[in-house]
């Protein structure tokens, strides 16, 4: 009897030890699935992670790219508004160029834009017709300092010392680049701020140090009809060896010009009509433009990045794009050669 008990108990033993062995088991296989998942988990998250920043980190720097090269698109689709009619540019050019432009004006207030990237967006926004030009002046506002009336690079912080200088050429550049739209200085009013800072640095007795920011001030008026609004009685003598080696290299028949000299023969024409009355000039920058005949003369590589604002002061100094055959054949050329070399990414 004892000893079927003990058996009775050693079976009892086995199944309750078998049982623990099966639950240990199954408690091991759950743990072992559940690893596997977490780790399987772990790995999926870790891929999207890693896609997610490849994408992130080429959309980011094709934003970097397109807002870098926001002044450039502008300056490329104004140019191409003025000779459209008038050379062949390539299409695909054109197409990525209006597709980037694009981009660029949707990231308008982007932390890596300034104003004359701001002037970019502009031109682009004109000329593709967006509707965003309310908005884009308004955020250019922000770049307008209300006590110089002058336009700075940076956005305007309060208490921030200002560079009076840069912010001149800064306006200029910009006021050049939007010379055909009206609405911008009718909102900005820059005339005043570039008058006031002519005539305190015409009085000073160093005035030529500022003869650079006084001369391209006065240019700028005098094709505006703003000349009124400034000192213009010592000005004379301080541009009159500048002026002077303008009209030496206009005055020579065996001279190679260049889309630079264009508007240098304009403004030797301006500068002779207004100071001396004399209109002997006044068609020398379109007889420039009608004498090109190389490639050279674009001075793509020389400009390089500058280029399309050398090309619009060009285009802008001329009476009759047409004149000149060999320009309007070739002009187009250039258009891909810049694009692919600075702009294409």
């Amino acid at each position: 009897m004892a000893k079927n008990n003990n058996e009775n108990t050693k079976v009892k033993e086995d199944k309750l030890r078998k049982i623990a062995e099966d639950e240990d088991a199954s408690i091991f296989k759950r743990v072992a699935i559940l690893v596997g998942v977490i780790a399987i988990a772990f790995v999926v998250v870790l891929v999207a992670i890693k896609i997610f920043f490849e994408v992130k980190y080429n959309f980011d720097k094709d934003d970097i790219n397109v807002i870098s090269n926001a002044k450039e698109y502008g300056l490329m689709l104004e140019n191409i508004d003025l000779l459209d009619s008038y050379a062949t540019i390539d299409s695909d050019t054109k197409n990525q160029l209006k597709k980037n432009a694009k981009k660029a004006v949707k990231n308008y207030d982007n932390t890596l834009m300034d104003s004359e990237k701001l002037a970019g967006l502009l031109l682009a926004d004109k000329y593709l017709e967006l509707g965003n030009s309310e908005k884009l002046i308004k955020e250019m506002k922000k770049y307008y300092d209300e006590n110089t009336k002058l336009i700075n690079n940076t956005k305007i912080r309060e208490g921030e010392s200002l560079d009076k200088d840069e912010m001149v050429v800064n306006t200029v550049s910009i006021a050049y680049m939007l010379r055909r739209y009206d609405d911008v200085f009718a909102e900005i009013d820059i005339y005043s701020g570039l008058a006031d800072y002519f005539n305190e640095k015409i009085e000073l007795s160093d005035n030529e140090n500022y003869s650079e920011y006084l001369r391209e001030i006065f240019f700028f008026m005098y094709e505006e009809n703003k000349q009124s609004m400034i000192k213009t009685e010592k000005l004379k003598d301080i541009l009159e060896k500048t002026m002077s080696d303008y009209k030496i290299k206009i005055d020579n028949e065996n001279m190679l010009y260049t889309i630079n000299d264009i508007m240098m023969a304009k403004r030797l024409s301006e500068y002779r009509q207004f100071f001396y009355n004399d209109l002997g000039y006044a068609d020398s920058a379109q007889e420039i433009y009608e004498d090109i005949n190389n490639d050279g003369a674009f001075m793509t590589d020389t400009y390089e990045s500058s280029y399309m604002y050398a090309l619009a002061n060009a285009l802008f100094s001329i009476s009759d794009i047409e004149g000149s055959e060999y320009f309007t054949t070739h002009v187009g050329e250039t258009f891909k050669e810049y694009y692919d070399k600075y702009l294409n990414f």
